[in-house]
């Protein structure tokens, strides 16, 4: 009796420790801009409050992963910019366990980077991730490009264009969330 008793905790505990193991992935995350008078036009745009990035989140450990190749064709042509590409490799100690990935790139306007923002992404069955990216540019620069008289009524010298996506996602599959000026690819693969 006491054999299957020992046999019965040991398959337990080997079946506990296999169903709370931590599961291990990269987040790839690559983010550009399109500031063509097209893109300006195609919406009216809100006036945003500016944001920060939180600096108790997770630094970028190695940039220009996954995305390398879509790095260079977004920069062969002229309409678009890549602000940002990095990657982390990140542990999910338990499902619905929140991780919070910064975002800043391209030009420093001021004390304001021209991109800043944050990607929350939480694991359960799927991955669910929030998009929160501000893309703040030079309202003199924006005048010049759009042919639309409304940054030209605009009397402050920055203006911000705002992205902001929910999306559930699945491991090894390319994401693409986008609005007129801004387009994130993200993908998430098991590290």
């Amino acid at each position: 009796m006491s054999k299957k008793i020992i046999s019965l905790i040991i398959a337990l505990l080997f079946f506990s420790s296999a169903f709370s193991a931590e599961k291990y992935y990269n987040v790839n995350v690559l983010v550009y801009a399109q500031l063509t008078p097209a893109a300006l036009s195609a919406e009216r745009w809100p006036v945003v409050t500016p944001i920060s990035v939180d600096s108790e989140t997770l630094q970028s450990n190695s940039p220009l992963a996954e995305f390398s190749q879509d790095q260079r064709r977004i920069a062969q042509n002229p309409n678009y910019r890549v602000l940002f590409n990095g990657r982390w490799k990140l542990t999910w100690p338990t499902t619905n366990t929140v991780i919070t990935l910064p975002i800043e790139g391209g030009a420093q306007w001021g004390n304001q980077r021209e991109l800043m923002g944050n990607i929350r992404v939480s694991l359960d069955r799927y991955f669910d991730t929030n998009t929160v990216l501000q893309l703040t540019e030079p309202t003199d620069k924006l005048r010049d490009i759009s042919k639309i008289p409304y940054f030209h009524e605009w009397d402050q010298p920055y203006f911000s264009f705002q992205l902001m996506q929910a999306r559930r996602m699945r491991s090894n599959e390319l994401n693409l969330l986008e609005n007129p000026v801004l387009g994130v690819l993200i993908k998430v693969t098991p590290a």
